[in-house]
């Protein structure tokens, strides 16, 4: 995805789409967080840490690579799971929720 990025209608719409998942009841077991501008090049500053940390010393080039990961796009829109606590809904629901919630987003 190139300059510019969508609009913010256009984003609304698609975090529409993308939750209209299965939801045991509706507990939107799931966050979407944006990163636009600045944050693209923090969060791929915390990626590059920790794959070294992970991993070890990165050579450059992959170093590099986890540094421009989320900068390639305009627009990156995470999906985190966040299970909630209920006694009568399994957490693997949520968490298959949080992945099809993920998957419209990309469909949208």
């Amino acid at each position: 995805m190139k300059e510019p990025a969508p609009s913010d209608a256009d984003i609304a719409t698609m975090i529409a789409a993308a939750s209209r998942v299965p939801d045991h009841g509706r507990l939107e077991p799931w966050r979407f967080i944006l990163y636009r501008g600045e944050a693209r090049v923090e969060i791929g500053k915390k990626l590059a840490a920790l794959a070294a940390q992970r991993e070890g010393p990165l050579p450059e080039g992959r170093h590099n690579q986890e540094l421009a990961r989320f900068s390639r796009a305009p627009l990156v829109i995470g999906v985190v799971s966040s299970p909630k606590e209920n006694p009568k809904i399994p957490q693997w629901e949520m968490f298959l929720s949080g992945g099809m919630a993920a998957m419209n987003l990309m469909l949208s």
